[in-house]
Parts: structure tokens; sequence; C-alpha cells
């Protein structure tokens, strides 16, 4: 539907830098996850990639630019807890 790509958060690669770079209530608040850096860009999983307001936030937060990626819902809960 967005033409971005749909991942397998099972099948991801997560790396702790990209990890802290969000407090983990921000990743909560907006149902999403900071997976791994594609060059200066850090790649997000989140559901609903039309919240600019979740996408503003994260990219003030790190610093850097942000890759969208889908994912499950279920997979986010899986990996957030």
């Amino acid at each position: 539907q967005y033409g971005l790509p749909i991942v397998n958060l099972e099948e991801q690669t997560l790396t702790p830098e990209a990890l802290a770079l969000l407090p983990q209530d921000k990743a909560l608040k907006h149902n999403l996850l900071p997976l791994h850096f594609n060059g200066p860009a850090l790649v997000v999983a989140m559901v609903d990639p039309s919240n600019i307001l979740a996408l503003n936030e994260v990219k003030f937060i790190t610093g850097r630019d942000i890759q969208v990626v889908l994912a499950a819902e279920s997979d986010l809960k899986t990996h957030s807890e």
C-alpha cells in the first residue's frame, strides 16, 4: 500500500547502536522499532508509516534521516517487550 518493504523482524539484524538512539518509551509510544543503519540513515520498522509526527520526533531525537520499513504490529509488540 505504501510501496515500502515489509520485513519479518525475526530475520532482521537489530544493532545495539540503533536501539540506543531512541528511548524505549518513545518507540512504544509510536509503535516502532529502530533496527539498524543504512549508511547515515536509521532504519525503523513501523506499522503506520503515514504517522508523520512519529517520524519527525524520531528524526529530531536521533539526529538522523529515517528510512521506514513495514512490520506487523504483532512482531513489533514481541520485540518491544
